[in-house]
């Protein structure tokens, strides 16, 4: 029996995917930075919290407070669901200093699983993001472990949480030839690509390609995105019109793709990165892992499990 969908948000890719992600499996957006993951990401758990289905997103990269001020940007407003306690805003950072002191560098993707199930069940999660999944399988050396590592937890996550999983990630050590297919695109049930594409004349758009999705048939066409404010991502139309558009715009002269949209388009905007933030941080108290002697001073510390934020609303 087919599963049922689940609607990413995403203007123009549910259609491509025949409604959505199929659901109860792991998903991976893969690219570079400035393609917009982080912003696709959110559009995901938005989408959801729309539809009444509870959400965690773990960022690991970026502080979450930073991440909602990022998105606020955007128009989105993530600090209401999170203080409604249907988002929850995971920072793995601590857990991180903690493995780095206390266990030679190892994560456990039991530990790691075991975390997060309490929390799907506390709000009683339907969708997760993991943002990004490269920090969790950079301290494995071989590929067997990278390999063995991805797929407990991938596994693990589709086997018994019950949700619909996004992951991101960009190219790391153990890519394929090129950089740009990484072993955890063959855990997941589904991978899409985006990248930054160069077009004549020498703007860049962003380009989207369905790499992969099991049980969906999908085109083999890549496609223009733009990011836009109030909207997040909108995919506009195959990359090979934006590519004949813009050529013809060179070979004619009239600028209609300078230094903007398309012509007749809704203009594009990017989330701001980095900055400081007037969010109170992670609920983590992470003063006493600046050592291998934590807390007591002696032996191996306890392991920080995984807490999450709280966001004050704005004065």
């Amino acid at each position: 029996m087919a599963r049922e969908r689940v609607p990413t948000g995403i203007e123009g890719l549910d259609r491509l995917l025949q409604g959505g992600f199929p659901q109860g499996k792991s998903y991976l957006l893969a690219g570079l930075p400035g393609t917009g993951k982080t912003t696709f990401a959110a559009q995901f758990i938005q989408e959801g919290l729309k539809r009444g289905e509870n959400g965690i997103f773990i960022s690991i990269d970026e502080k979450p407070s930073h991440m909602v001020e990022d998105i606020e940007s955007l128009g989105w407003d993530l600090r209401t669901p999170a203080d409604e306690g249907r988002l929850t805003l995971l920072d793995v950072s601590p857990y991180f200093n903690w493995v780095r002191y206390a266990k030679g560098n190892a994560v456990d993707a039991n530990e790691v699983l075991q975390d997060l199930a309490k929390q799907v069940r506390r709000i009683n999660a339907k969708r997760v993001v993991i943002d990004p999944v490269v920090p969790l399988v950079l301290h494995r050396d071989r590929l067997y472990d990278v390999q063995e590592y991805i797929r407990k937890l991938i596994f693990g996550i589709d086997d018994n949480l019950g949700v619909t999983t996004l992951v991101t990630s960009h190219p790391g050590p153990w890519s394929f030839g090129s950089s740009e297919i990484g072993i955890e695109e063959y855990m997941v049930s589904g991978v899409i690509g985006v990248r930054l594409h160069k077009l004549p004349g020498g703007r860049h758009v962003r380009a989207m390609f369905i790499r992969k999705m099991r049980g969906t048939a999908t085109d083999l066409v890549e496609y223009s995105y733009d990011i836009v404010n109030g909207r997040g991502i909108v995919i506009r139309e195959p990359l090979y019109e934006t590519e004949a558009r813009a050529q013809e715009a060179v070979e004619s002269g009239n600028g209609a793709f300078a230094g903007g949209a398309f012509a007749g388009s809704a203009s594009t905007r990017e989330a701001s990165i980095g900055g400081d933030s007037s969010i109170a941080q992670s609920t983590w108290n992470s003063s006493s892992l600046s050592s291998p002697a934590a807390s007591t001073g002696v032996g191996t510390p306890p392991p920080p499990t995984l807490t999450p934020m709280s966001l004050p609303t704005d004065k």
